[in-house]
């Protein structure tokens, strides 16, 4: 992992490419969840609730905690490439103007930025596959990827079509209209630009692997009884990003993204500790404490909101049955296999406090649950003893 991120941080970067802290896991951007994408929560911390963006090129490695992915694939063991935590980046500096008239220029560069990084570290490009939107009406977009009802809108093919065509075999490019033109406005934002999207596909004998993302948003929804009827052409977000894990999962053609080398060794001492060796039981501990390590290095449990304290403790019931003598030594192994992020030093003391005080809380309520339980039947004994 530090090597691929120091790949990164050495790719040319657009000019004027600023370096940005990574977002707070807990942010406006995702209200009621944690910090899941790339964009969203500097959006909101520089440009305000109503996006009143500034021209501004950004460069940053974002940590994030996806708990649906949790849920729906590490819990039901559906899937060997999803972990709940895990890091996203831009290539070349995500682009953030106020005038779209460059927006042809840029996504250019975009598909240039990310083939010329994925060729560098060593993928071919014939196993390299990209979605592209084919040609579409806004309703029928709206309806099959968000649920809802649009106005009768054409909306042109993804200009980046014919630009990927001069790099991949023309079998290569998959024409769809799921996820690939993005028309929804953002909980939370009063304006969201909309525009088109690829997944960056790596082909493995373990089927297609979702490894990038490639976004190139110009089109300023106008709308009429809440729903959009046309757009205009105002402003740019534009980005060229990869996930890392993902990443090295294909380069190292991994049979686990747990292998990983900074999450195996954690992995592995968990699994040591079993007292029965569970594969699965120790990828759910392992992926439930580097979250919960993730949002204790920079939260207290008290201050979370009601949401975030229910998918809290989601993670915390999984590791209720971890000793609480070893919780303080797996935080300082994934400190250590994650020492590019000081925050995760710095919090291991609170994380443990927050753990134990989960188990002790936990404990304590079962007992006064037990305690209550019992006295409801020694007095239904006494009741019976009088009527007697």
């Amino acid at each position: 992992m530090k090597e691929l991120r120091q790949i990164i941080e050495k790719f040319p970067k657009r000019k004027g490419t600023q370096n940005i802290n990574q977002d707070p896991i807990v942010n406006e951007g995702y209200p009621g969840t944690f910090n899941s994408s790339y964009s969203e929560g500097y959006w909101s911390e520089l440009f305000g609730p109503n996006l009143e963006i500034y021209d501004l090129i950004v460069h940053k490695i974002q940590p994030c905690i996806r708990f649906s992915d949790f849920i729906n694939k590490i819990l039901k063991d559906t899937s060997k490439i999803h972990l709940s935590c895990f890091d996203m980046g831009d290539i070349s500096g995500a682009v953030n103007f106020t005038s779209s008239k460059n927006h042809k220029r840029i996504s250019r560069e975009n598909v240039n930025a990310m083939l010329t990084f994925l060729t560098n570290l060593g993928f071919k490009l014939l196993d390299i596959y990209i979605t592209c939107f084919p040609r579409g009406n806004l309703n029928e977009i709206s309806k099959l990827n968000y649920g809802r009802e649009s106005f009768n809108f054409y909306i042109k093919p993804d200009p980046n079509i014919d630009e990927f065509k001069k790099f991949l075999p023309k079998e290569n490019i998959i024409l769809t209209k799921k996820d690939t033109f993005l028309c929804i406005d953002l909980e939370g934002f009063n304006k969201t630009l909309n525009g088109y999207r690829n997944e960056i596909l790596f082909k493995t004998n373990k089927g297609m692997i979702d490894i990038g993302t490639m976004e190139n948003l110009y089109l300023m929804p106008q709308k009429e009884n809440n729903k959009i009827r046309g757009y205009i052409n105002k402003g740019l977000f534009s980005i060229a990003g990869i996930g890392l894990e993902r990443v090295l999962l294909c380069k190292n053609n991994f049979n686990h993204i747990i292998e990983c080398d900074h999450i195996y060794p954690l992995y592995q001492q968990i699994l040591k500790d079993f007292k029965k060796k569970d594969e699965h039981g120790a990828f759910i501990y392992t992926e439930s404490l580097r979250s919960l390590h993730r949002v204790f290095s920079e939260n207290n449990y008290r201050n979370l909101s009601k949401n975030r304290k229910r998918k809290v403790k989601k993670f915390l019931q999984q590791i209720y049955h971890i000793s609480k003598e070893n919780i303080k030594n797996y935080l300082e192994i994934n400190a250590q296999l994650q020492d590019y992020y000081p925050e995760l030093k710095k919090g291991i003391e609170n994380t443990n406090n927050e753990i134990i005080g989960y188990f002790e809380r936990r404990k304590s309520s079962f007992l006064e649950r037990k305690l209550e339980r019992k006295n409801i039947r020694n007095l239904g004994t006494k009741q019976k003893a009088v009527q007697g």
